[in-house]
């Protein structure tokens, strides 16, 4: 039986003024080249984002005027979801499907930013649904445990 993964599937942005600006992905590796300042390390930072990275996204000319950030991905056990979230960061929000950024429907399901939160979560999300959710890690020498999240996995499924 093969390992549990996830696909990514589109990743976009949109915003009322300005066109949608998408990229697609397919299955296997992405490989993502070009120019200096084509947006190679913008897209490894917009993935980022959306599974749960705290940090903003890089102030580039290009994102003026856009306001939420889109992840359509394929979940083993879910299926096909699609993450959304504002440019600015805060919580997330998760509908089922493929959905059209122009016109998503209803508000979907609310899932917190925060890692550690005691309601659903990005993170726990991600995790439960690679059938790793809900675990500890040592954190000290001494047996101290941390809530393992989707943190610590993210420098080994984004690389550049």
């Amino acid at each position: 039986m093969p390992a549990p993964r996830f696909h990514l599937r589109r990743l976009a942005f949109t915003g009322p003024d300005v066109p949608v600006s998408g990229l697609d992905f397919v299955d296997g590796i992405n490989l993502v080249w070009g120019a200096s300042n084509g947006g190679k390390s913008f897209i490894l930072a917009a993935l980022d984002f959306m599974m749960g990275g705290k940090s903003p996204l890089p102030e580039i000319k290009m994102l003026r005027g856009y306001e939420r950030v889109w992840l359509c991905l394929d979940l083993p056990g879910a299926g096909r979801v699609t993450l959304a979230r504002a440019v600015a960061g805060g919580n997330f929000q998760l509908y089922e499907g493929e959905v059209d950024p122009l016109s998503p429907g209803g508000p979907g399901q609310a899932l917190s930013a925060d890692h550690k939160a005691k309601r659903p979560n990005v993170s726990g999300l991600l995790l439960g649904e690679l059938g790793i959710g809900h675990h500890q890690i040592d954190r000290t020498l001494n047996g101290d445990k941390a809530t393992f999240t989707f943190r610590h996995v993210a420098p080994y499924v984004l690389t550049d």
